[in-house]
């Protein structure tokens, strides 16, 4: 069923970012980088590249050294970084 040009369904959606705060972000040069965390110590990293690719890394633990070393993380799309949040 269709609700202002929006398809109904009967599954809940809520997006991996729900519960994250952004905590740090760099914007100097590209990519660029923005740091979430959430009340229990689960981080996000997103980067932003120039050319308009946005990639995630997340881990459980850890945020402050992940921030450190955020150009060695391991970024992924969305489907790859938070398949261990998906049901």
């Amino acid at each position: 069923m269709k609700i202002g040009g929006c398809m109904r369904t009967n599954l809940f959606y809520q997006s991996p970012m729900s519960g994250f705060l952004l905590c740090n972000l760099d914007e100097d040069g590209d990519p660029q980088y923005y740091g979430y965390e959430n009340i229990y110590g689960a981080w996000i990293i997103m980067k932003a590249v120039e050319s308009g690719e946005t990639t995630y890394a997340y881990d459980t633990g850890g945020y402050s050294a992940a921030w450190s070393n955020k150009a060695t993380q391991t970024y992924a799309l969305p489907s790859v970084s938070f398949a261990s949040l998906l049901i």
